[in-house]
């Protein structure tokens, strides 16, 4: 599974821990991990036969996870899972792009 993929199930679970005394205490559950809720996730979303997920969808089978005392994990899946998010931009070390420089204080700007 991506990296993407675990990072944002992870921010997610970790914000709903933050806002939910509740939830906290099924987060913090020594039994469970993120590799393991993953793959819950995975099991879940194949059997329903289905390709694409709205984020809440997939989000509430995370926490179905962490919810429930025993859950069926089938290991043997090895999914391709797109995330559809916008990746924080990277400055690449090879841009040839300069910044502009800031105008001297107390100067017109050319409109020309």
């Amino acid at each position: 599974m991506s990296d993407t993929f675990k990072t944002v199930i992870t921010e997610y679970l970790t914000s709903k821990a933050e806002d939910n005394q509740e939830f906290k205490t099924l987060f913090e559950n020594p039994k469970k991990n993120i590799d393991d809720c993953l793959s819950y996730i995975i099991t879940e979303v194949k059997k329903t036969k289905r390709e694409g997920f709205a984020d809440q969808e997939i989000f509430d089978f995370a926490e179905q996870y962490y919810s429930k005392e025993e859950v069926g994990i089938d290991t043997t899946l090895s999914p391709t899972v797109v995330v559809n998010r916008p990746m924080p931009k990277r400055e690449s070390k090879y841009s040839t792009a300069t910044k502009p420089k800031d105008p001297p204080p107390n100067s017109q700007l050319s409109l020309f």
